[in-house]
């Protein structure tokens, strides 16, 4: 498999397994690119939490990794220049990931925290 790009960010799943109890059950992520959800995916793999699904959150207008996934290809968005890579369509094609595209539910997210 090609490098991941932001691959540094692929421990922090393995924190999480050496941190917690119990395998995580979900993975919640904001996706604005390719890079934290690809390293995500492959630390999920490396820890031996393949089976563990990632919800992938994207804000309404700059939602390409739905829109791929959607038509099953990589897609540019009319108003966004930003395109779902390769390696990612293949990733959402082999692991559990739903993603999801609202202002509002990450407005109300970032007032949560």
């Amino acid at each position: 498999m090609p490098t991941v790009a932001g691959e540094g960010h692929t421990s922090l799943v393995k924190e999480l397994k050496r941190d917690q109890k119990e395998k995580a059950g979900v993975v919640v992520l904001s996706v604005g690119g390719k890079g934290l959800l690809n390293a995500m995916v492959e630390g999920l793999r490396r820890a031996g939490w393949a089976d563990v699904p990632v919800v992938a959150m994207e804000t309404e207008g700059a939602h390409s990794l739905k829109a791929a996934m959607n038509a099953g290809r990589l897609v540019t968005l009319p108003a966004v220049t930003r395109v779902s890579s390769a390696q990612t369509k293949q990733l959402v094609e082999e692991h559990t990931v739903f993603s999801e595209a609202s202002d509002q539910e990450a407005v109300k997210v970032v007032e949560r925290f």
